[in-house]
Order: C-alpha cells, then sequence, then structure tokens
C-alpha cells in the first residue's frame, strides 16, 4: 500500500492510498470518520467504503471532504456552521454528495468551513454559517 495523501482534523484523520482507498479512525462524535453514529471513536485505521475511488481528501476541525474520480464532492461530519454545504442537519455521519454545477479539482478544509476549486477555476467557500 502506498500513501497519497493525510489530512488531520482536531481529532480524526483520514488518509488516501494512490488506488483511491480513504481510510479513517480517531474521533467519530462528529459523524467525521464516516461511520454510523453508535460509533464514538475509530481506534486504528479503518477503510471507508465508497461507490468510487478518491483523487483527494481533506480534514477540518470536525468534518471531512473527500473528491471522487468523477470529480464528485463528498462531506460528513459536523455540520452546525454549514461547512457541508446544507442547512441541516448538524451533523451528517456518512458521506454525503454535495450537488455542485462543475465538477470539483481540489478541496480544503478549514477549522469550520470548505473550500472547493473547480475544472473551471472557480471558488465556491461554505461554513461559517
Amino acid at each position: 500500500m502506498i500513501w497519497k495523501q493525510i489530512s488531520m482534523g482536531a481529532e480524526h484523520a483520514c488518509a488516501l492510498t494512490d488506488d483511491g482507498i480513504v481510510y479513517v479512525w480517531g474521533s467519530n462524535d462528529d459523524g467525521q470518520c464516516g461511520q454510523p453514529s453508535k460509533v464514538e471513536t475509530v481506534p486504528t485505521p479503518r477503510e471507508l467504503r465508497l461507490d468510487n475511488p478518491i483523487n483527494a481528501i481533506s480534514c477540518g476541525y470536525y468534518h471531512t471532504a473527500l473528491v471522487d474520480e468523477n470529480g464528485r464532492l463528498l462531506l460528513f461530519g459536523n455540520n452546525e456552521d454549514r461547512q457541508l454545504g446544507r442547512s441541516m442537519p448538524d451533523k451528517f455521519a456518512g458521506p454525503m454528495p454535495v450537488s455542485i454545477p462543475d465538477k470539483v479539482k481540489a478541496v480544503a478544509c478549514g477549522n469550520q468551513h470548505t473550500v472547493v476549486l473547480t475544472v473551471n477555476g472557480e471558488v465556491l467557500v461554505s461554513g461559517m454559517k
């Protein structure tokens, strides 16, 4: 296994292999590890089961963003500041596709916000209410 990318949040982390597999570990209190809400902690790296290989990852303070091979954005975790691009709910435990007009090229997460770069060069920001 060859690691392509790693990202750290406040109490969780995720890593991406060169063949598009994502591993998550740490606190899942806000769903930031993409596990069901009954799972509070992921003590060791666990593969996140997804429909498509992933090209990019980023962890915010208590949320996580993924970009799949088709340029689709997936977000999960804490959404209190609307960093998942939705008005509700305040937490989302599973990878949730976010509707964006263009394909996503890159993503970066801050403490309570998410920034997306589309393939057409547009920058989109969600979070901080």
